[in-house]
């Protein structure tokens, strides 16, 4: 179940015309127990579902958390930029064809979100040099850029040096090349899945990986590319940088990790900046999931879930919802930082702003942010990644960590 209700009506009626499929005419208002109840006898003889724990009763545990990030300084700017439409300041210095024209506002707000050095004019033109003084600048200023990259600069080398292994998930490819300069920077060796390797590379490279005694470390995949025939169970922990709209999508990727074959607990980090578009998709993402949860898995819910509506593309007033989320937070900051937005002027100010005071992680967060003694009594394994799962309470608990 993808989306909502008249789309799974839609199916039913494809497969058999029946009279009570008008059951799952969801104009009258919100679900209740009767209708919840009517809908799964409907299913009832459509259904064939095997779960992983019960194929394989060994199962190590797995547990996701949800990591909030902040917005660095520039980030910051680029995305009042993007929502302001100011054309002036996102294509400054650019020319031709590399000049934005936000034809995806969404998408926009998603990169710098993710990192500015996505838009073609943020990254700052430190001059030539192949010193170390000069790649450690660079280095610097690409972590110092974006609050994704700042944590990630604090989790992997604990991750490394307990002796977990990572698989790093994004839905851009950019990103990826991001990622990849940035562990290649930092000494941590890793290697790279997206749409681009062929089957042959692919194999060679899970081979590597699942090697015993593999000095890989990391292993970056696009979202959508780590689909089937990929068995990464060598790992324990997987990081969603960016979560998709599509949260099945999501699943499927820590399910390269998460498989027969996994014989420790697996740890799920997905990195959401908080009061930004990330956070509204996360939102949206959990109620199609226990909207499934409810119908298809046969599991009750105390939340009331509105099934009416859950397109984002196809509904403007949804959309604009979206994309304002967070603004109003985003636009008083800025109103403490007036006479910054030239970019020149931020880019000199990174390494020394860093990020917001409020969502840096002190030694006890992120101590607690990589704890896992907690992870096997709790029931946070369920294959639908929703029953059971403590995201929200790991997440507060580690909220009242952050400096």
């Amino acid at each position: 179940l993808q989306n909502n209700l008249s789309e799974l009506k839609s199916l039913l009626q494809f497969i058999q015309v029946r009279e009570d499929v008008d059951a799952l005419d969801i104009e009258e208002g919100d679900l209740s127990a009767d209708r919840v109840e009517s809908i799964r006898s409907i299913l009832a003889p459509h259904i064939l579902r095997r779960k992983l724990q019960d194929v394989h009763l060994d199962m190590p545990a797995k547990k996701e958390v949800v990591v909030w990030c902040g917005l660095s300084p520039l980030q910051k700017s680029y995305l009042q930029w993007v929502l302001t439409r100011n054309f002036a300041l996102l294509n400054h210095g650019l020319s031709g064809s590399s000049k934005r024209r936000l034809m995806n506002v969404a998408m926009e707000c998603r990169k710098a979100c993710n990192h500015p050095y996505l838009f073609p004019n943020a990254e700052p033109d430190f001059g030539p040099g192949d010193d170390d003084a000069h790649r450690k600048q660079v280095h610097q200023s690409l972590i110092t850029s974006s609050g994704k990259f700042m944590l990630l600069d604090k989790m992997l080398p604990e991750l490394r040096s307990s002796g977990h292994r990572v698989l790093i998930f994004s839905q851009m490819t950019r990103v990826l090349d991001l990622l990849q300069d940035y562990l290649e920077g930092s000494g941590m060796p890793s290697v790279r899945l997206d749409g681009t390797t062929s089957a042959t590379e692919r194999q060679v490279l899970i081979e590597r990986f699942n090697k015993p005694d593999s000095p890989l470390f990391c292993f970056l995949l696009s979202t959508r590319a780590g689909g089937q025939g990929i068995n990464l169970a060598t790992a324990d922990t997987v990081i969603i940088f960016d979560s998709d709209f599509n949260p099945h999508m999501d699943l499927q990727a820590l399910a390269r990790a998460y498989r027969i074959g996994q014989r420790r607990d697996v740890m799920v980090y997905r990195l959401v900046t908080r009061g930004t578009i990330e956070e509204r998709v996360m939102q949206l993402s959990r109620k199609k999931l226990r909207l499934e949860k409810m119908i298809v898995q046969n599991k009750n819910d105390e939340e009331s879930i509105d099934a009416t509506r859950d397109g984002i593309a196809s509904d403007p007033a949804a959309l604009n919802h979206l994309l304002q989320h967070g603004t109003k937070q985003l636009f008083k900051d800025a109103d403490h930082t007036a006479g910054q937005s030239q970019p020149i002027a931020v880019h000199g100010e990174m390494a020394n702003n860093g990020l917001d005071g409020a969502l840096l992680y002190d030694k006890d967060g992120l101590r607690q942010l990589l704890d896992r003694s907690a992870i096997s009594s709790s029931s946070a394994s369920a294959e639908d990644g929703t029953a059971g799962n403590d995201c929200e309470s790991a997440t507060t608990a580690l909220m009242d960590s952050l400096k």
